[in-house]
């Protein structure tokens, strides 16, 4: 009951990630197709001052239109970042964008503190994550390594992952686990969400092996 409870919580934390960036590229449609109607009208009162020589009027107007054009310009490139996952407007960019480069997680999981090393290889819009790491709970040690593909949506992302637990003995309560986990090496799968924070993303998900998890990983 504690494991399907966990995935469920899992699941809707990643459909209102997903959710999320749809609404606000929604959002953001409507309001460039508003941009575009403003400038129709700027276009109809520049070419009547123009025509009437009301100088002054006609300054302001194309400092406007100016405005707007920007304003434009920035909605594109949002729209486009939230679509693809590639970020072209001013801010963070997102994490495959950002080229082969060392991470470093720190966060909770298998019912104790999480210390993972990885390394970030971007292939097309995915980023694929091998990563190995050690962790400490109340009287055992954790051993990890595997492998994540994580899809980029903006500042936001999802992923999945794979690989390989070893438990230096017996545990039992770890959160969204059931039961006991043995002693030795197991198979784990998982899925989880996470968003920039400045130079931090922050995860949340769950694996098979290490029950609920937290994180923040961190880009040199």
């Amino acid at each position: 009951m504690k494991r399907s409870l966990a995935v469920l919580l899992a699941a809707v934390l990643l459909l209102g990630f997903v959710g999320a960036a749809f609404a606000r590229a929604d959002d953001e449609r409507a309001e460039l197709d508003k941009v575009k109607e403003y400038l129709v009208v700027l276009d109809q009162k520049i070419k009547e001052a123009r025509a009437q020589r009301h100088i002054n009027k006609l300054a302001q107007l194309k400092h406007l239109k100016r405005q707007e054009l920007a304003r434009a310009k920035r909605l594109r490139h949002e729209i486009a970042a939230l679509e693809s996952g590639s970020k072209k407007a001013a801010g963070p960019k997102p994490v495959a964008a950002t080229g082969r480069r060392l991470q470093a997680n720190a966060g909770f999981g298998g019912g104790g503190v999480l210390l993972c090393i990885g390394y970030s290889m971007p292939v097309a819009r995915v980023e694929l994550l091998p990563n190995a790491g050690i962790g400490i709970g109340n009287g055992y040690t954790i051993l990890a390594a595997g492998l994540a593909a994580v899809i980029p949506l903006g500042d936001a992302c999802l992923g999945v992952e794979g690989g390989l637990v070893d438990y230096s003995s017996r545990v039992g309560n770890i959160p969204g686990v059931s039961g006991t986990l043995e002693k030795g090496m197991s198979a784990g799968f998982g899925i989880f969400a996470g968003r920039k924070i400045g130079p931090v993303r922050a995860q949340v998900g769950y694996n098979s092996a290490l029950g609920l998890t937290l994180g923040a990983a961190y880009r040199f």
